[in-house]
């Protein structure tokens, strides 16, 4: 329980360094609205898709349905590729380098809380 306990309060303290930082940045204006939006956009895919990939790894060791399997992966590939074409088609909202930025970033303690169990 109590590491249960510690991952989230690393994973809480890491998120809110994020937005602290974030927020510096946009107040001493280093980055802007769209790369804000663009952050955001990637952060709520990111998220959506690693709870897909749960969902699958459950499903999978529940009913040993390979195509169930195969079905949620590629819903995950087009969670990652959705926000790139929404950011592709609408510069002017969503920044490229701030999806970029939020894909590398949330990832870390994705592949750590991974890593742990």
């Amino acid at each position: 329980m109590l590491f249960k306990n510690k991952r989230t309060i690393i994973f809480l303290t890491f998120i809110s360094i994020i937005l602290v930082l974030i927020s510096i940045l946009t107040l001493f204006k280093v980055v802007d609205y769209t790369f804000i939006t663009g952050y955001i956009l990637g952060s709520i895919f990111l998220y959506i898709s690693f709870i897909f990939m749960k969902l699958s790894i459950k499903d999978l060791t529940a009913n040993l349905n390979p195509y169930n399997f195969m079905f949620f992966s590629t819903l995950r590939v087009g969670f990652y590729i959705v926000p790139f074409l929404i950011s592709f088609y609408l510069p002017i909202i969503f920044n490229i380098y701030g999806l970029l930025t939020a894909f590398l970033i949330n990832w870390i303690p994705l592949i750590f809380i991974n890593k742990q169990k």
